[in-house]
């Protein structure tokens, strides 16, 4: 026969491993994968909501989600540091964005085909825009 402090521990143990379960499963959608053909990405910073960003991932034109002077949300066009190529008929993803969970300044803007790469920057006067990183040679 197993004691009685043995059973406790085992029910406590198994309901607070049942709860952590749970939390990991909510966590796994918190981010999603568009599809690969798929335009239009939003994306959003584990570490500050305010980057909340629409990319159009033929183009790589990006919008931040802002409350407007009428207390609306909105989209906003993101500045572009040294522009973004010119792409005639975009047919497929090109760009992508990737944020590294460390900190807001290790968000990158890439372009998949050249390897141009813009860098989230954050400022009072300006708000929300990308800064020219590097081009690959």
């Amino acid at each position: 026969m197993v004691p009685r402090s043995s059973t406790a521990a085992l029910l406590v143990w198994m309901l607070v491993g049942a709860g952590l379960g749970r939390a990991q499963d909510t966590s796994r959608h918190v981010v999603t994968a568009p599809p690969n053909n798929a335009r239009f990405e939003i994306l959003q910073s584990h570490l500050a909501a305010k980057a909340t960003l629409m990319l159009d991932r033929y183009t790589g034109k990006t919008w931040v989600l802002v409350r407007g002077t009428d207390d609306v949300m909105k989209w906003q066009t993101m500045r572009v540091e040294s522009d973004l190529p010119s792409i005639p008929n975009p047919a497929a993803p090109r760009f992508q964005i990737f944020s590294s969970g460390l900190a807001l300044r290790f968000t990158f803007l890439l372009d998949t085909v050249k390897g141009d790469c813009w860098v989230l920057t954050d400022s009072e006067k300006e708000g929300m825009f990308w800064a020219y990183v590097a081009e690959v040679k």
